[in-house]
Parts: structure tokens; C-alpha cells; sequence
């Protein structure tokens, strides 16, 4: 995970007093911990220390059974678990989590949001944390942020998101299958950051800083596969700098070589006599 301005602008939302960049996101963040919010960044489980906890919170007999299960009510109320323990350390499941793409059919824009496209180096980091953090808590998981001139959907009633599984075959490459009764944006958990290109049925399609952080793609209503790639930023730059080099000194380790094969005689017959005698 890069510490970027849109992630720290996304984690924002689960500290208690802004986001402090010389800790680390586990010594900030808020409790109880908010499933639904976690569940919108593709987070399923939770790592906690039940006794240091328990010792935090003032829980009698911290290294008890009973010590350590109230810590983690206080902490993780309503998440399954733990999923496994290893010493103090447990493994929780949330119960908000359903899958880890989805695909939204409503959207909010947001006021001030860098414009598509706009690299998050060009916004200052308080630019980003007044535009997104600021949303993000309010807004519901039937709702996607997007920036202003990001895809405006609208949908009446309950639009529930619709869970996307989502294929990852390979590093840089994240791929799923939608079928949609409606246009919708598809929403996955990745960091948006230049080298990413995304397609729907192999065709170009552009990707929108959403929920300040994440990517989405829109998808037309019907059956639709999309694929994410990821290639880093000068990458076919740097390969074809690196098959010149290697060109290079496969013809320099020749040179040498070549010389040596032009200053050996040539084959014919050895000696004083001449090879032919002319008649």
C-alpha cells in the first residue's frame, strides 16, 4: 500500500482527529471501527491484539478468555471471529464485507474534487482532505463520490450495489464480468495512480478517482467484461532503453571478435609454393 494524498485523504474518515502522517494507521484509528465504511475499501478482516487492547482499555485480567473477548466487542462490536489466533494475536472477520468490487447506479459529485485525470501530485494534500474526507463519511454504500465531471448517475428507491467478484490473474491485471439491469460504475479498492488503463469488452474506457481513492470504470447496462492493467510509468520507455543497451554490447563484445577472424590468413593450401600455377 503507498502512503499517497487520496489514500491519507480515504483514511482520514477512519481516524479520530485527522489523519496524523507520522503514525501509522493502526495507532489512529477510531473504535469502534465502522464495518460499512471498512467493507467500501475492500476491507474483510482486522488484526487486533486482544490483550494489549484489553491493557488499553482497562479491561480486568487482560490475558483472560473473558479479557480479551470484551476487548474485542469494544473494539470490533458485531464482527465474526476470531477466524484464527495466533498468541495474542486474532483475526476478525467483518460482517459488513460482501465482496470486494461493486457496481453503484448513483452517484454524488464532489464540490472542489480534482477533475479526471489530474495527477494527485498537482492538489495540494489539503485540497484533498477538505474535498473527499469530508464526504466520504456521510455518504451512503449505495453511493459512489465522484469528481464533477465523473459519471452522474441517478437511481430512485434502494439501488442496493450490486457485489463484484473480482479475478486477479497476474500482478497489474484485475479483471471481472457484470451483468447489469442498469447503467452503473464499477468501483474496485485499488489506488487510482497514472499507469493504470482499464477496457470494457476490449474497448478503451476512462477510469474516475472514486470515494477518493479507489477507481471506477462506467459499465453500460447488459453483460460486460472489464479489465484493469497496470504497467508503471515509463515502463515501455525503460525496456526499450534496456534492449538498446543490451544491443550495444552484444555489438561491442563483437568488434573484437571480427577483428581477429579479418587479420587470420585465409584458407588455401600452406607454404612457399604458390596455390595454382598459372598456365
Amino acid at each position: 500500500m503507498q502512503v499517497t494524498k487520496p489514500w491519507v485523504a480515504a483514511m482520514t474518515t477512519f481516524t479520530k482527529a485527522g489523519f496524523n502522517l507520522d503514525l501509522p494507521l493502526s495507532y489512529q484509528t477510531e473504535v469502534p471501527a465502522s464495518s460499512e465504511r471498512l467493507a467500501r475499501f475492500g476491507v474483510r478482516y482486522l488484526v487486533i491484539d486482544a490483550v494489549a487492547t484489553a491493557r488499553v482499555l482497562g479491561i480486568d485480567e487482560p490475558g483472560s478468555a473473558a479479557g480479551r473477548a470484551k476487548a474485542a466487542a469494544a473494539v470490533l462490536p458485531g464482527w465474526r471471529g476470531p477466524v484464527v489466533t495466533d498468541g495474542t494475536v486474532e483475526l476478525w472477520e467483518n460482517p459488513s464485507f460482501r465482496s470486494e468490487g461493486r457496481v453503484v447506479h448513483r452517484t454524488q459529485v464532489v464540490d472542489g474534487a480534482p477533475a479526471v485525470g489530474t495527477p494527485a501530485a498537482s492538489a495540494p494534500l489539503g485540497d484533498w482532505l477538505a474535498t473527499w474526507s469530508t464526504a466520504l463519511p456521510a455518504v451512503d454504500d449505495a453511493t459512489a463520490l465522484v469528481p464533477p465531471d465523473g459519471p452522474r448517475l441517478a437511481c430512485d428507491g434502494g439501488c442496493a450495489p450490486t457485489p463484484v467478484s473480482l479475478e486477479r490473474p497476474q500482478p497489474g491485471l484485475v479483471r471481472t464480468t457484470v451483468t447489469l439491469e442498469r447503467d452503473g460504475l464499477l468501483v474496485v479498492p485499488e489506488q487510482h495512480a497514472p499507469g493504470w488503463t482499464a477496457t470494457v469488452d476490449g474497448a478503451t474506457a476512462g477510469i474516475v478517482t472514486t470515494d477518493a481513492m479507489s477507481q471506477g470504470v462506467a459499465v453500460p447496462a447488459g453483460t460486460h467484461t472489464v479489465e484493469l492493467t497496470y504497467r508503471p510509468p515509463g515502463f515501455r520507455l525503460g525496456l526499450a532503453i534496456s534492449l538498446v543497451s543490451l544491443l550495444t554490447l552484444v555489438g561491442l563484445a563483437l568488434v573484437p571478435w571480427c577483428n581477429r577472424r579479418a587479420d587470420e590468413p585465409g584458407d588455401g593450401p600452406t607454404g612457399t609454393e604458390p596455390a595454382a600455377t598459372p598456365r
